[in-house]
Order: C-alpha cells, then structure tokens, then sequence
C-alpha cells in the first residue's frame, strides 16, 4: 500500500458537467458519475480491482473521462503496479494536459518506481498481493497472477484464496496439475469454497480431455 500522496479526485455524488458532453448524453453523464462515484469508494475502502472495474465502466460510456483514467491509475499505484499506474497516469494527461493530479501522481510513480528515497511504498501484505495477483487475472496476465499469489503464500501460508488464483491462473495457461494441486490445497483450507471446488473440476475435466 502507498501513502495518502496518491490521491483521488474527491468526486462529488452531485453530477457535474462533464468536459465532453457533446460526446456523451444526459443520461450517460448520470451513469458515468454513478461509476466514477463507486470507483472512489471501493478506492477508499481498499478494493482496488473493484475501484479499477468501476472506473472502466465509466470509460465505456465516456472515453474521454481523465478522472476515470486517473482512479485507475491511483488504483494501480496502490498496489505498486507501476507501469500500470505510469500508464493510465499518462493518458489522464494526454486528454487534459493541465490535470494538476493526474501530474503529481505521475510524478510520484515514476519516482517509486525508480525505487528513489521519496518513495515511502510499504512493504505489500498478503492481501495486496492478492489484489495485484488478481488484476494481474483480469488484465490477462496468467503467470503474474500466480506469481503474485505464491508472494501472498509467503506471508499467509494457509491462505485459501491465494491458492484459488493459483488454480484460476493456472487453468487458463492449460498446467492441469497445478491447477488440481492448487484448488485440492485450497479446499483443504477451506472446504466450503466454491469458487476452488469449481476450479478444482473445471481443471480434472479439462486433464481428463473431451468425453470419448
């Protein structure tokens, strides 16, 4: 997690005008702000993916919104995924070059990133890790997921959901025995887990090969 210097814009639950309203209707302004408004909460509450999911549905309907672009990138500085964070930062800005926000977080990834001393980014926990891991699933990026998971196992070794993105990662890069060993070890932890018991027999149907 990073410090109170990365920050969102304190998003107002009034709807304001948005910048681009030629390109975006009356009705999509209220659905924008809806989603701008949630990304900011989920920020707040320390979700991070969610914060990310919520912002890119404002994206959808408004995709010229730098405060959308900017509540990913904080996002994604949170859990100290930097080039992610770089990224997003730097298209804010490309839409509004004078986003004094989007520009001292710019500012402040690049030089976390660098690892320079006024980064003051905290060693991640087990739960940030799982964060990272699962954005890492969503963004398509399999093996980081579970990189990023057995990093979370390093600090919480019963961890079941950390066992669970595992599985999930490794299901969709086809390694069938991980992915069983993986779900079994979750469902050990935690027997009621559903998502594990799905993962678990998606991967034993997927070893086993179509039904002859």
């Amino acid at each position: 997690m990073v410090t109170a210097i990365v920050l969102l814009l304190a998003y107002p639950f009034v709807v304001r005008l948005l910048k681009h309203e030629n390109t975006v209707n009356s009705g999509d302004q209220v659905d924008v702000a809806a989603f701008l408004n949630r990304s900011l909460q989920m920020y707040q509450a320390g979700q991070y993916t969610a914060s990310i999911a919520a912002a890119r549905e404002a994206l959808k309907l408004d995709p010229h919104s730098e405060l959308a672009y900017n509540n990913i990138a904080a996002s994604y500085g949170a859990m100290q995924m930097w080039d992610d964070a770089i990224q997003n930062a730097r298209e804010a800005l490309r839409i509004r070059p004078d986003f004094a926000l989007a520009q001292n977080n710019l500012s402040w990834f690049l030089k976390a990133k660098e690892g320079a001393p006024a980064s003051s980014a905290s060693p991640k926990s087990a739960a940030d890790h799982l964060n990272v891991s699962l954005e890492h699933y969503n963004q398509g990026r399999f093996q980081e997921c579970i990189d990023e998971a057995r990093e979370a196992l390093k600090l919480k070794p019963d961890y079941a959901e950390a066992y669970n993105n595992i599985a999930a990662g490794s299901i969709r890069l086809g390694k069938w025995d991980q992915a069983i060993q993986s779900a079994q070890e979750a469902l050990r932890l935690k027997p009621d887990f559903v998502l594990a018991r799905n993962n678990l027999n998606l991967a034993l149907k997927s070893k086993a090969g179509p039904a002859q």
